[in-house]
């Protein structure tokens, strides 16, 4: 089981200034945070913003390094990272901005890109906030066992309780699968087929999950492939085995004709114990079932629980982080939050997305322009809980407060 990484929020404040202000050697800062993170999938891109104190006079280049606390992590950067460097320049602006996409590593661990402002020119002589962590979590799963079929069945077991056919591969546009069918059998109505991986020692591990893909074919009858962890099994009788049957999601298609491979969904294993192997059934279902299925990309891994309560997904790990950037229609609530009004208080009043964020960003706001006598006491609270399990956890956030009416 990964260990989850918690970093404390520290929020930088940065001063902003009319163009009248403008002068030479303006102090730059990484801004709005010197701490964010993301998930990390293909094409994710996050913008870490920097900030000068006031409107850079001419050109001026800053040098930022970038440090991976997993030199297996993987970001792409615009500009471009040279030699774990990036040259960002500001021309007669204050702000300018790095692209970091972070790429999947296949690697399951989570990780740090620490970016320091090493040197700046003449005219961006101070550094402010000179340090931004991106802390990237991964998505990637370990990996206990895998099979693709691209080199046959290999030390998968075949048992057939019924019927003339068997378990065997299919190939179609360069990719190989498991397949199963009841065609042209010559007992149709007793195809009792299995095929059973490799032993599995589930006591080696926490938190185990299978996936695979599902293809029908055929399956005029509605002919579901059965998933079970077979335990206590001899090698030989699967009826003989402790069998926990998973529920599953399989290719939906009925008729004639052929299917979809169709992820399974991520299948936890986590309480099965001891040795156990993963057991694909196919039985027909009637004399003129002539149904098949294909099996391909098979994985027992490592995951991680989406929640500390044993992942039911209602608890939010930190670090927790909400720019609104997603909320886009304006007087919405956003997503992930419930807005709730105390006792007697007025609801005219309410949250809702505005673009009043920081440097014209998304934000969410409430205010009583509106409300002349009775009392607001509105609540945006998130719809998760919070797991706020740790020694330490700081909360940080840009507000501002208009004074419109005194």
């Amino acid at each position: 089981m990964r260990k989850v990484l918690f970093i404390t929020l520290i929020s930088a404040i940065v001063l902003s200034c009319n163009r009248d202000d403008e002068f030479e050697n303006g102090a730059l800062s990484f801004y709005p945070t010197v701490v964010a993170s993301g998930a990390e999938q293909d094409g994710l891109t996050y913008t870490m913003t920097l900030n000068a104190s006031s409107t850079i006079s001419g050109t001026g280049t800053a040098v930022i390094g970038l440090n991976l606390s997993n030199s297996g992590g993987v970001l792409v950067t615009d500009p471009p990272l040279v030699d774990d460097r990036i040259t960002v320049e500001f021309v007669d602006t204050r702000i300018a901005t790095v692209d970091i996409i972070i790429e999947n590593d296949q690697i399951p661990d989570d990780y740090e890109a620490i970016f320091t402002i090493l040197e700046t020119s003449s005219n961006l002589g101070g550094i402010g906030t000179g340090q931004f962590t991106l802390m990237v979590d991964d998505t990637d799963t370990a990996p206990i066992y895998q099979e693709d079929f691209e080199s046959g069945l290999g030390d998968w077991i075949i048992v057939n309780d019924g019927g003339s056919n068997t378990w065997g591969t299919t190939e179609f546009n360069d990719n190989t699968a498991a397949l199963v069918s009841a065609f042209g059998s010559s007992d149709v109505g007793a195809e009792d087929n299995w095929l059973i991986s490799p032993e599995i020692n589930f006591d080696s591990f926490d938190g185990e999950q299978l996936n695979f893909l599902s293809k029908g074919r055929f399956n005029d009858e509605g002919n579901r492939l059965e998933v079970s962890v077979l335990t206590n099994f001899d090698g030989q009788d699967p009826g003989s085995a402790t069998k926990t049957v998973l529920s599953v999601t399989l290719d939906p298609f009925s008729g004639s004709g052929f299917g979809d491979f169709t992820p399974s969904g991520d299948i936890d294993l986590s309480a099965i114990t001891g040795i156990g192997h993963v057991a694909f059934r196919y039985k027909t279902l009637s004399s003129s079932d002539e149904s098949g299925w294909e099996v391909d990309d098979v994985l027992v891994s490592i995951f991680e629980p989406s929640a500390s309560n044993g992942g039911s997904g209602d608890v939010l790990s930190l670090p927790f982080d909400k720019d609104f950037e997603d909320c886009d229609t304006d007087f919405t609530i956003p997503s992930g939050f419930t807005e709730a009004f105390a006792s007697g208080a007025s609801s005219e009043s309410v949250w809702a997305c505005r673009g009043f964020g920081v440097g014209d960003s998304r934000a969410v706001r409430i205010n009583a322009s509106q409300v002349q006598t009775e009392t607001i006491d509105a609540w945006l609270i998130t719809n998760d809980r919070l797991d706020l399990d740790f020694l330490s956890a700081t909360l940080s956030m840009d507000v501002r407060s208009p004074s419109w009416r005194v």
